[in-house]
């Protein structure tokens, strides 16, 4: 199974929200009730949410706790979301 473009691109996407958030929940830790610093907590945490939601609907689960496992366990099918073809 091969990564195409739109993948990748989508994959990245998700990692630059996630350090995003990653970032902003620091800055909250010490200024808990900045409205601009909330207000921006939950924009990114709203996109990251929307581009896993997208992620899992088009190529599979990133983690096991997005997998259905309605008829098997669906998380070790293919290959994992960070491995490219050679």
């Amino acid at each position: 199974m091969k990564t195409d473009a739109k993948q990748e691109c989508l994959l990245k996407t998700i990692m630059m929200y996630s350090f995003v958030i990653d970032e902003i929940a620091l800055y909250l830790d010490t200024h808990k009730t900045c409205a601009e610093g909330l207000a921006y907590f939950r924009k990114y945490r709203d996109l990251y949410n929307e581009a896993v939601k997208k992620y899992v609907e088009e190529y599979g689960p990133l983690n096991y706790r997005q997998s259905k496992a309605e008829k098997s366990w669906d998380w070790t099918d293919g290959k994992w979301p960070w491995e490219k073809e050679d």
